[in-house]
């Protein structure tokens, strides 16, 4: 029964039947009353149990979803954009090569959340799930490190820094001079490590 049904009572027919009725009709709106309460805390139960998901990073459920969008549309819309961002997250852990791009795909996508944004706590545990759950599949597993071209890549790096090394080594000689009886000159390297002592002989 309604409050609007309840309040809308023949009243001259409650005093017709008695007391009894009159009673009643007093119970019926408290019964009411506190009806309205249980449900408005069961409401609040059910929408901390969908906030605690959320917070762990965890999809909603279709009856969940349903629920938010007619008694909490905010949140809704807020959750929707959250999906969105999982599933772009999703896809590009699809498509990586390595394990470090994994890395970054999850570094970039946190990124690129606002600070200003309302459900950026939400979002961040929805990448990081997203994540996590990539990582636990053979797809992941079988990922080397690093992609191939990117060893390559290294590899030409680590030989031109040792041959410049060589190179510095070279130029890091000090420059001596002989001098010859018959007027020519001779150039030698001698290395830093040399002694002067032995420099001199």
């Amino acid at each position: 029964m309604s409050i609007y049904e309840i309040t809308h009572l023949d009243y001259s027919k409650k005093y017709r039947d008695g007391m009894g009725n009159i009673i009643q009709y007093v119970e019926n709106i408290m019964d009411f009353g506190v009806g309205e309460v249980e449900e408005q805390e069961l409401r609040e139960k059910y929408e901390s149990s969908i906030r605690a998901k959320l917070s762990a990073g965890k999809r909603l459920s279709s009856k969940e979803m349903q629920y938010l969008r007619k008694y909490n549309p905010a949140l809704y819309a807020q959750v929707v954009r959250i999906e969105a961002k999982r599933q772009a997250v999703e896809e590009r852990l699809k498509h990586a090569k390595s394990k470090k791009q994994v890395q970054e795909i999850q570094a970039d996508a946190l990124a690129t959340i606002s600070k200003n944004d309302s459900a950026r706590e939400y979002m961040a545990a929805a990448v990081q799930e997203a994540v996590a759950e990539f990582k636990k599949t053979g797809e992941y597993k079988s990922l080397p490190e690093v992609e191939e071209k990117e060893k390559n890549v290294q590899s030409v790096k680590r030989e031109h820094k040792s041959g410049n090394k060589k190179q510095d080594k070279e130029e890091e000689r000090l420059p001596i001079t002989y001098e010859f009886s018959k007027g020519f000159y001779q150039m030698a390297y001698v290395d830093h490590a040399v002694s002067q002592n032995q420099m001199v002989r």
